[in-house]
């Protein structure tokens, strides 16, 4: 049997989406009045997991 090759671009790209799960999930905390973090929250909520759900497969 062959061994299926992995691609380190997809491999950092998952990394980077956790990252970025981690991240707005401590921005919650932050949000409170700034706009800006609130702004920054929902912007990272609109595709992290989608594109993390994509990227896995």
């Amino acid at each position: 049997m062959s061994q299926s090759q992995r691609t380190a671009y997809f491999d950092n790209a998952k990394f980077l989406l956790m990252i970025l799960v981690v991240f707005s999930h401590l921005l919650q905390s932050f949000i409170g009045d700034q706009k800006f973090y609130h702004d920054l929250y929902y912007f990272i909520f609109t595709f992290h997991m989608p594109a993390f759900v994509f990227l896995s497969g």
